[in-house]
């Protein structure tokens, strides 16, 4: 059994600024892309070839810095 992730998550650029995506901790053993940071969205692409995964686990930490007071929104979507 595998399981894969292919997630985007779009950033407001005006609002935050991505310092880092850390994938230290991740449940992932294979990355089909290293996680990045493009025009807005960050993008997380891999999978493990082991027993899988069920539940909750970390996926990726990324570090950000607000740019302005306010509420920010991310929009995730797995595609």
């Amino acid at each position: 059994m595998n399981s894969n992730v292919d997630i985007t998550i779009t950033v407001p650029e005006e609002q935050v600024t991505i310092l880092g995506i850390d994938k230290g901790q991740t449940v992932l053993t294979l990355w089909t892309e290293e996680p990045s940071f493009k025009n807005g969205v960050v993008t997380l692409r891999g999978g493990t070839f082991k027993k899988g995964f069920v539940g909750k686990h970390l996926i990726a930490t990324i570090n950000a810095k607000t740019l302005k007071p306010g509420t920010v929104e991310f929009v995730a979507k797995e595609t």
